[in-house]
């Protein structure tokens, strides 16, 4: 049979491991999601500072697309990226039949404005690459480290899972252990020894337990000690008229004694002496047995 304490144990032991799982997963998703938006912020605004750098040393957009096709600030594969004049002239991002031609559509994706000397010289249109696929071998930095983060938020549900299980150990030792005194009292009370009584440490459930178990305990032993006690002064009565009895009855049989109505009188006072006493052992054996009916009188 398991044990109480191996039970609040391992319950003790599955809410930690699973909460420690749910703030690690918590932590994990948050934490992806906050560290992609800052690295595609990041990733935009070198992007349009470049591309401002690129305007202000040359003065036009000439040559636009072998600057980015080289500059490393564009190495950024799972973003769409489109250029625009101030003109909304499409410089880059749409291929070369759209290129050079008004942005067609009617849906503008977040951008950024390419400044020069505090004069926006362009437009910076970013949006995600749904059609990307990066290659399986290719780790980035930022995968990397994300991956760092989920081991580490792994390794500390472990260590909370371990705390949980030290914690829940003594907390069910802890709770249990008025239960297992409880527990023992009650076995020496199986044995005959009432009266037994356990200390009261709290005032919660196990402690209204423990202060019921006492009382009861207590009224075992006072009900005991009375019924020893009526036993010894039942057996006291009923021993007088027993002795009168037997001392007549002697007396009649030996001829000592003359069989007189006085004589008879009292022998028959002793009968139903004897016969109120039976019929009071058999009302109590009623009540004791909750067989005994009242009536109430008005």
């Amino acid at each position: 049979m398991r044990s109480l304490s191996v039970k609040l144990t391992l319950a003790f032991l599955m809410v930690g491991i699973v909460g420690a799982a749910l703030v690690a997963l918590l932590v994990g998703i948050r934490t992806r999601v906050e560290f992609d938006s800052f690295v595609d912020s990041q990733s935009n605004l070198d992007m349009a500072a470049a591309l401002a750098g690129y305007y202000e040393e040359n003065g036009d957009w000439a040559n636009l697309y072998e600057f980015i096709r080289r500059d490393s600030a564009f190495r950024v594969h799972d973003t769409r990226m489109i250029v625009v004049d101030n003109n909304n002239i499409v410089l880059y991002g749409l291929g070369p039949d759209q290129d050079g031609q008004p942005y067609p559509f009617d849906y503008t994706p977040p951008s950024l404005p390419i400044e020069v000397n505090g004069t926006t010289v362009g437009q910076l249109l970013v949006e995600p690459d749904d059609n990307y696929k990066a290659p399986p071998t290719q780790i980035s930095p930022e995968d990397s480290f994300l991956r760092n983060v989920n081991i580490a938020a792994a390794i500390s549900a472990g260590i909370a899972g371990v705390f949980a299980l030290g914690i829940g150990l003594m907390l069910a030792r802890t709770l249990t252990k008025p239960i297992r005194e409880l527990t023992a009292v009650t076995q020496t009370m199986a044995e005959g020894k009432l009266g037994q009584q356990v200390n009261v440490r709290s005032r919660d459930e196990i402690g209204e337990l423990a202060h019921s178990f006492n009382q009861m305990s207590q009224d075992l032993a006072d009900a005991s000690r009375l019924r020893k006690q009526m036993t010894a002064d039942i057996a006291h009565d009923l021993r007088t008229p027993l002795t009168v009895l037997r001392g007549y009855t002697e007396g009649l049989k030996k001829g000592s004694l003359g069989g007189s109505e006085k004589l008879f009188n009292v022998m028959h006072e002793e009968v139903l002496l004897l016969q109120h006493l039976v019929e009071d052992l058999r009302t109590l054996s009623l009540a004791d047995a909750g067989e005994l009916k009242l009536n109430k009188r008005a």
